[in-house]
């Protein structure tokens, strides 16, 4: 333990690699980037489809288990209102999803 508290290994006495600096540009080019390519993250278009099926994944089970649970017992006005509710809750959320789909990606200026 060193004085402070911190454990003695964290506290490190020299440097191990002996790498004082990182790549050169020319290191860059001709080694990690040429054989890997640029770090992009690339998001694949997604249709308007099956972002609305995606919507019944989750908590919209639940209330699919509900309208069912509730035709079954006979109470149909609840059975109607779910119902109604499932597919229209999942219009909404894909549509809002479509919206902001590209909201997160940063633009580095390239």
């Amino acid at each position: 333990m060193a004085s402070d508290g911190t454990p003695q290994a964290a506290i490190p006495d020299r440097d191990l690699t002996g790498v004082t600096q990182g790549l050169t540009q020319k290191e860059m080019f001709e080694g990690s980037l040429a054989r890997f390519g640029r770090n992009e993250v690339v998001n694949p278009e997604v249709s308007l489809v099956k972002l609305f099926i995606q919507q019944f994944i989750g908590i919209m089970h639940i209330l699919l288990i509900c309208a069912i649970l509730s035709f079954i017992f006979g109470d149909y006005a609840d059975f109607a209102s779910s119902s109604a509710s499932c597919p229209s809750t999942a219009s909404w959320g894909s549509t809002r999803e479509k919206e902001h789909e590209g909201v997160g990606e940063a633009d580095c200026g390239d």
